[in-house]
């Protein structure tokens, strides 16, 4: 009555044949074997337990044990606290491992799998195409499988059945994070990008959700995350006064906890907002996403990410739909996306 348990098993091949990954003659080949079980166990009125384990078999890396634990307490009819700690296993897949891809459509970038990144980019060197590499390039290596350890805990609060809101805090401490980066430029200023392990990252933040239900046809569901990231051998670094970056003057200066922006490509800010209108068979909404600026490459060198390096800007974005239900099986939909035409064509 009070316990439920489910278990399972599979077997996945993966083979892929593509000018993307090697010659079309040449197969890549994966198998992973996993098997699971999870329990959800109700000990008190109030409380909800969750355990559960997944074991993964990857022919090509280590297998990998992921235990997980959840909970969820009602404190009062309205309020609920969740928590949860889990471990996580991710492996590299064929696209970070061999892919060799460039988008002639897009400004000419690259993408390479971190397996052959520097034998193809140490080629177009030879015969004049790259015009300068980052610092990253000198540490893609062989990738290894991604492990990671995840906290969470958060209060659901419903106010009433057209009202609710959640607030949340998260940490993850993540070894080998499967990272992409950007290593290398072309003579004619298009960016290679391919992928690293990043030994000990770490994400932390605040998540924020609501939903506003107005009347019989309207709603609004928004979301925020404040994250922060970062690479604790870095900061090990910084503390011991290692890493050195240059002031306004031009004069070489050690670098600050305080100037430390963490992992590259992730914002600080990101926020969104949707309005929705449904009436019968008729829909509708309006969603505006926002995002603050991230930082994209290593300008001064030290090897980290810093105030002094080069960040994109922060943009919103709004997108639109409307559609018509016409019959059981057929829905009419318009959309248009980056309604405000934004535009970065760094």
């Amino acid at each position: 009555k009070n316990l439920e348990t489910s278990i399972g098993a599979g077997y996945l091949v993966d083979k892929a044949n593509s000018t993307r990954y090697d010659k079309r003659e040449s197969t890549k080949e994966n198998a992973v074997g996993y098997a699971f079980f999870q329990s959800e166990w109700k000990p008190l009125e109030k409380l909800v337990v969750i355990g559960g384990a997944r074991y993964d078999h990857n022919a090509l890396f280590a297998a990998a044990f992921s235990p997980k634990l959840a909970l969820k307490y009602a404190l009062t009819n309205n309020i609920n606290f969740k928590a949860s700690v889990g471990r996580g296993f991710k492996a590299p897949d064929f696209r970070q491992l061999y892919l060799n891809f460039t988008n002639t459509a897009a400004g000419g970038y690259s993408v390479f799998g971190a397996i052959e990144a520097q034998k193809i980019i140490n080629v177009l060197k030879g015969i004049g195409q790259i015009a300068s590499v980052e610092s990253d390039f000198y540490n893609l290596s062989a990738l290894q499988p991604e492990f990671s350890t995840g906290y969470h805990a958060s209060f659901d609060y419903t106010a009433s059945k057209k009202h609710t809101f959640s607030v949340g805090l998260f940490y993850n401490n993540i070894s080998n994070l499967i990272d992409s980066r950007l290593v290398a430029y072309r003579t004619g200023g298009a960016q290679i990008f391919s992928y690293l392990n990043v030994k000990t990252a770490y994400t932390k933040g605040l998540e924020f959700n609501a939903d506003y239900k107005i009347g019989k046809y309207y709603s609004v569901t928004s979301g925020y995350q404040f994250l922060l990231s970062g690479d604790a051998s870095e900061l090990d670094k910084i503390k011991e006064g290692k890493v050195f970056t240059r002031d306004n003057n031009g004069y070489s200066k050690r670098l600050s906890m305080s100037d430390y922006v963490g992992l590259p490509n992730r914002s600080k800010h990101q926020l969104n907002l949707k309005f929705q209108y449904q009436k019968e068979q008729t829909f509708a909404s309006l969603r505006a996403l926002y995002r603050s600026s991230w930082y994209v490459t290593d300008t001064d060198g030290n090897g980290l990410f810093n105030t002094n390096d080069a960040k994109a800007t922060g943009f919103v974005q709004l997108n639109a739909t409307v559609g018509l239900r016409t019959s059981k099986k057929i829905t009419v939909q318009l959309g248009c996306n980056n309604m405000l035409n934004y535009k970065d064509p760094i």
